[in-house]
This record gives structure tokens, sequence and C-alpha cells, in this order.
């Protein structure tokens, strides 16, 4: 068994993932974020998270910036082989941290969502590992993106013309961070895309073209 399917089979609730076809939501009431749906070819889900899915001894309150319990609204996973030189020697486990924010004030506070949706994955990696010895420790490899509308269009990058946005390496979670406008949009290039940073997996666009 995969550590993909381990996760969605064993670990988690059944009713917080969604499998394909996939779409992320801010379930917010007044939200002014448009649908966006996962494009991947390989197997993927999402797990939704909630203000209360906090670890109980955790300080803080959901909504709040400051202590531990402000979690993102989604998690991505899809698994890859190995590459050579791979630490583990098994597969590759990614994990795209999302946050969906309507307005600007918003945004500023999804960058610490962001950071605090990190600790998550390996979390239930551990948790797949105990119940089955069998399983390989992945590689995890993660990068956040903060969705949100009114940010300016990506511009066309000079490498091979190819567009996009550069992601920023956040020094507190170790990962890149990326934010895009709503909606997406395939045919301009408002999207993400992998070939600057090959951890960001899996592909999102607009709900409406998919």
């Amino acid at each position: 068994m995969s550590i993909l399917r381990a996760l969605a089979e064993r670990v988690l609730a059944a009713d917080r993932i969604a499998k394909t076809p996939i779409v992320l939501k801010e379930e917010t009431a007044g939200s002014k974020c448009d649908d966006t749906a996962v494009n991947h070819p390989g197997a993927h889900f999402s797990l939704r998270l909630r203000g209360n899915d906090h670890l109980k001894i955790l300080r803080g309150v959901p909504g709040s910036e400051a202590g531990f319990c402000n979690l993102p609204d989604y998690l991505v996973f899809s698994e890859g082989a190995a590459t050579k030189g791979s630490k583990q020697g098994g597969s590759i486990l990614h994990v795209l941290v999302v946050e969906l924010k309507s307005g600007e004030a918003g945004r500023e506070r999804a960058v610490r969502q962001i950071q605090l949706g990190v600790s998550v994955a390996p979390y239930l990696v551990s948790l797949a590992l105990v119940d089955d010895l069998n399983l390989t420790t992945p590689e995890i490899h993660q990068a956040g993106v903060i969705l949100s509308p009114g940010l300016p269009p990506a511009r066309p990058r000079t490498r091979r013309g190819a567009y996009g946005y550069e992601g920023d390496l956040d020094p507190k979670a170790g990962i890149y961070i990326y934010l895009h406008p709503l909606p997406l949009r395939g045919v301009s290039g408002d999207e993400i895309k992998r070939h600057r940073h090959p951890y960001l997996r899996p592909r999102l666009e607009s709900a409406r073209a998919a």
C-alpha cells in the first residue's frame, strides 16, 4: 500500500477528503473567491481543514493570528516516484498547502496559516507509519499557495517565455509560498507552473474551465 492510499483509507476521516474531481472553495459567507479546480494526472486527494481541527493542547483560538490554531483551508496530496539520490529511497509525497482569501486583510494573515499548515502532513504520515510498519517513509515536498481576487495578473518570464509567478522561500516554514489571483486562467498563464519549482503539484485552474 502506498503512503497516499494509507492516508486516505486508514488515517483520515472519509468525510474530510475529496477525490477527483476536486474543487477548492472558500466556505466563508460572502466569499469573493472563485472555485478552483485541481488538475493532476496521477492519484491525488484534498483534505479540508476547519477552524476546530487544531490539537486541543495548543495555545490560541481559531481565527486569531496569535497562537497555533489558525490552520489553512486545504492540503492537496499527490505522490511521485523517488528521484535518483532520494534520501529515503522511497516515494515522494507532494503536499500543496492552500489558503483562499477574499480580501487584502485576509491575505496578510494567510502566510501564518500556511506556516502552521506545514506541520500537518508530517504528523499524518507519522500516524500512517505507526499503523503499518511495512510502509516506507516518504520524502515530503511541500509548497504553499494563497489564492485571492484582486492580485495583479502574472507577467511573462523571460526564460522560455513562460508565464507564472515566483514563490518566496518562507524562512519559518522552509517552503516556497506563492500568491495567485482569482480566477485562475489557464489560457493567459495565470496558473501555477512547475518548471521552476518541481515540488509545486498538482496544477490549479479555474473551475469554470475545468
